[in-house]
């Protein structure tokens, strides 16, 4: 069992926060008893973003073991994130007696200052000051100056007013933190919390202002077939400068990007040197990438493309083949700018998009970047660098994927199309009586849907449009919820969705032709590892959607690691009770 324990811990620490769940769900079943399983199952569980259904779980378990130090942290932590969402009093106040008990027991600086913080913003502020003089006393005398340490004795003398201590030590902290972006932001939303109920100086918050981020797009170098010139090889080392100098001006410091020859790869390289964040994502299988997208320029290219795969990991939007689908194209940058997106909410920062263009291809209305560019939200920024008077040839025609066209349109005689799966799993006895229940509302429905398969306790369904699986998942999650309130029932829908390419069989005797392929099967794989009662949605899902509709609440739930090096972020999606 300790093996296992150091396992969940594992996953925990690496946000794998579904595995961690199903894992320990796994443990559970040999060893009941086991309090440190149930300890991860709750902490995984709050920090997968379903922190109310960690705290139905876990306060009868700390009801019964209040003097348990970890069990408090956990109990604490899952109280605190309930007030920090929902702003409830009541959360506050039971986040600081659950951590004051604990800290009256062990003396433990974390519990000490979350005691202290907590009792100001509910209210408590004389006693929280207490506790924050017995913080600093505890700390002064200790040899440890880590990061964590740092951060408490600032935050105990913001509590206690003293503003010039609390820089000092914030800017010690600040130091520390490095490029790490999830301490920083986590020492920043604490800030965020305390600025609604004390004064914190803006140039404490500035300390911990969240990073840039920024989605990015431009024109590759021209393919030798291309009859006339864009972005030709002699520019080259005039676009790096100015990219250079824009990642630098405009002080980025996380970026999203594909990696074909040309723009891609220069940005990469450029926020590599920097030691920036960089995040790749390829449309298809990586061979295939690599024959449309890098290949044709030649060998120098071909090991700039590979020296940046060493560097970083990848994320696909599909791992199939290419098979001559441009759309697959197109989801590419969908996806890479709502990925963007997504983590600027996750970081509280504003998205920008960065791209390398020519302004007069752009006018002309020629090639893949003008689309990505005219998708970008218009409430965010977009800064632009123009490749023309790098050039004295102007083109007067040519087209971005020109050089990728290709025949083959057919996948095992079915045809390809961009699809939005949901899948639904029933995990009670009478699942096949309430999947039919659901299925039912198709009965005279099937304009939004490519197919829907329907099995003893699973339905898949593969949707046209995005709008159609989230409303239909949204239709699902409702009828669940209606049905276990109504028995008195433990919520055992799982629920999940993703987006990716699908093939649609041509030749069917249903009304809805078969639909199958990878996407498919990872949806189902993604179920597997995700919570009853939760929506869980894949990143690519998530970045399509928050491009199209901002009135759906999506937060970060961890990762799924996949094969070859690719790291699938997960989300949950929300909808109103």
């Amino acid at each position: 069992m300790p093996s296992t324990v150091q396992h969940i811990e594992k996953l925990i620490h690496q946000s794998r926060h579904f595995e961690a769940i199903e894992s320990v769900k796994t443990a559970l079943t040999r060893d009941p008893d086991n309090l440190r399983l149930k300890q991860l199952l709750a902490l995984a569980t709050s920090k997968s973003g379903s922190s109310l259904a960690a705290m139905k779980y876990f306060q009868p378990i700390y009801n019964d073991q209040p003097d348990d130090p970890e069990s408090s942290g956990i109990m604490g932590g899952i109280y605190k994130g309930l007030f920090r969402k929902t702003r409830e009093p009541q959360y506050g106040k039971l986040a600081a007696d659950t951590y004051q008990k604990n800290f009256e027991l062990t003396g433990n600086y974390y519990t000490g200052i979350n005691t202290a913080t907590m009792m100001v913003l509910s209210g408590q502020a004389k006693k929280g000051r207490e506790i924050a003089i017995q913080v600093v006393t505890s700390l002064s005398s200790s040899a440890d100056d880590g990061l964590w340490e740092m951060a408490t004795l600032a935050e105990a003398h913001l509590l206690l007013k003293d503003k010039p201590k609390a820089k000092e030590f914030y800017l010690k902290a600040r130091k520390m933190a490095g490029n790490d972006w999830g301490k920083i932001n986590s020492i920043g939303n604490q800030l965020w919390l305390l600025d609604h109920y004390i004064m914190v100086p803006r140039d404490i918050l500035k300390l911990f202002e969240p990073p840039h981020v920024t989605a990015f797009a431009g024109h590759m170098i021209d393919h030798p077939s291309r009859q006339e010139p864009r972005f030709t090889p002699e520019m080259e080392n005039a676009v790096q400068l100015a990219i250079v100098t824009t990642i630098r001006n405009q002080n980025i410091q996380i970026g999203y990007c594909s990696l074909a020859c040309g723009a891609d790869i220069l940005f990469a390289e450029a926020m590599l040197s920097a030691g920036k964040d960089i995040n790749v994502y390829l449309p298809f299988n990586i061979n295939d990438f690599r024959e449309t997208s890098v290949s044709f320029a030649g060998h120098r290219w071909q090991e700039r493309f590979e020296e940046i795969l060493t560097k970083t990991r990848i994320h696909y939007v599909s791992t199939e083949r290419y098979n001559g689908d441009d759309f697959l194209f197109d989801f590419l940058s969908k996806v890479i700018m709502g990925a963007a997106v997504l983590r600027a909410n996750t970081l509280n920062s504003i998205p920008n998009m960065f791209a390398v263009t020519s302004k007069y291809s752009l006018e002309r209305k020629m090639g893949g970047t003008r689309d990505i560019i005219q998708s970008w939200p218009s409430k965010y920024s977009i800064f632009n660098i123009d490749i023309d008077p790098y050039r004295t040839t102007f083109p007067s025609s040519g087209n971005y994927y020109t050089h990728l066209k290709t025949d083959i349109r057919e996948v095992n005689g079915s045809e390809r199309k961009p699809g939005f799966i949901l899948c639904t799993r029933w995990e009670g006895s009478d699942s096949h009586e309430i999947l039919t229940q659901y299925g039912q509302m198709w009965a005279d429905e099937d304009t939004m849907l490519y197919s829907m398969d329907v099995s003893d306790n699973e339905i898949v369904q593969v949707f046209k449009t995005i709008l159609g699986a989230v409303e239909s998942a949204a239709k699902l999650s409702e009828l669940a919820r209606s049905i276990c309130k109504e028995e008195s029932r433990e919520n055992e829908l799982k629920t999940g969705l993703h987006a990716g390419p699908v093939c649609l069989s041509n030749i069917s005797e249903n009304r809805f032709p078969e639909c199958f392929g990878d996407q498919i099967d990872l949806t189902k794989k993604m179920l597997n590892n995700s919570s009853a009662g939760v929506t869980a949605v894949t990143e690519q899902f998530a970045s399509i959607l928050i491009l199209s509709n901002d009135k759906y609440t999506l937060e970060h739930a961890g990762i799924l690691e996949m094969e070859d090096n690719n790291v699938l972020n997960m989300y949950q999606l929300e909808f109103d009770p």
